[in-house]
C-alpha cells in the first residue's frame, strides 16, 4: 500500500499510528509509521522497521553475499530482511518466507509485499517443523523467530538448527538473531551459540550489532 504523502512526512516528526490487530499468538501487534518506514511492534520488542530494522542490515554490510540468490526467511515478519537485501544489494532475489502468524500475513500483504520487486513466496507454517519437510536448498537463511521478546524453547534446539543447516546450498551461509540488550540477553544468547550452535557450525562467529548478537554460521564470509 502506498504512504500518503502526508502521513509519510509527519512519520518524520512522530510517530503515526496505522493499524492495531490481536493475534492468537502475538496478543497485541500494533503498526506504525517511523521515518517513512513501517514497523511492527508488539508490547516488548520491535518485529521489523523496512530498511532500519539494524541488526540484520548491518550484518548484511559486514558478510560477503555475493553468491547468495536463494533466500530463507524464517519468522518473516513485515518483509525487512527481503526489503534490507534489494535495497542493499540492487538486485532481485528469489526469497521464501515462513510465519507461523497469519495475522502477521495479514499485515505483511496489504502493506508491504507489493513494494518487494524479487519473487517473494509466503508460506504460513511453524519455521522449526519447515526445515525438516522442504527439499529445497538455500544460499542464506536468516532466522528471525520471536514472540515478543523471546525466542521459542523449539527454536533453540539442536533438531531445530540441525534441520535449518541442512537445508543450506553448498557454501550456504545461516544468521540467527538473538537479543543482546540485558546481561540475561547476552549470557543467553553466548551459551547458545557455546552449547549448540558452535557444534553445529564450528568456523562460525558472532557479529556484536548494537543491541543484538548476530550469529553467522561461516566466519569467512566476513568482508
Amino acid at each position: 500500500m502506498r504512504i500518503p504523502i502526508l502521513k509519510f512526512l509527519k512519520s518524520f516528526i512522530q510517530d503515526v499510528p496505522i493499524e492495531t490487530v490481536h493475534s492468537d499468538l502475538n496478543q497485541t501487534l500494533e503498526l506504525i509509521l517511523k521515518n517513512g518506514q513501517y514497523q511492527l511492534c508488539t508490547e516488548n520488542a520491535v518485529y521489523s522497521y523496512g530498511k532500519y530494522y539494524t541488526n540484520f542490515s548491518d550484518s548484511f554490510k559486514r558478510i560477503n553475499l555475493s553468491q547468495v540468490h536463494e533466500v530463507l526467511v524464517l519468522g518473516l515478519g513485515l518483509c525487512s530482511i527481503p526489503i534490507i537485501l534489494e535495497s542493499y544489494k540492487k538486485q532481485k532475489f528469489y526469497f521464501t518466507g515462513i510465519e507461523w502468524d497469519e495475522t502477521v500475513i495479514y499485515l505483511a500483504s496489504k502493506y508491504i509485499i507489493p513494494q518487494i520487486s524479487s519473487y517473494l513466496d509466503v508460506i504460513q507454517a511453524d519455521a522449526t517443523q519447515f526445515v525438516h519437510y522442504t527439499e529445497e536448498k538455500f544460499d542464506l537463511i536468516c532466522i528471525d523467530i520471536f514472540v515478543d521478546d523471546k525466542i521459542p524453547p523449539e527454536a533453540l534446539s539442536m533438531e531445530f538448527l540441525q534441520g535449518a543447516a541442512d537445508c543450506l546450498s553448498e557454501n550456504g551461509i545461516l544468521i540467527s538473531n538473538h537479543l543482546g540488550v540485558l546481561d540475561s540477553d547476552k549470557s543467553h544468547a553466548q551459551a547458545y551459540y557455546d552449547s549448540i550452535f558452535k557444534s553445529i557450525f564450528p568456523d562460525s562467529t558472532i557479529l556484536h550489532i548494537k543491541n543484538n548478537y548476530m550469529l553467522l554460521s561461516d566466519a569467512s564470509k566476513i568482508l
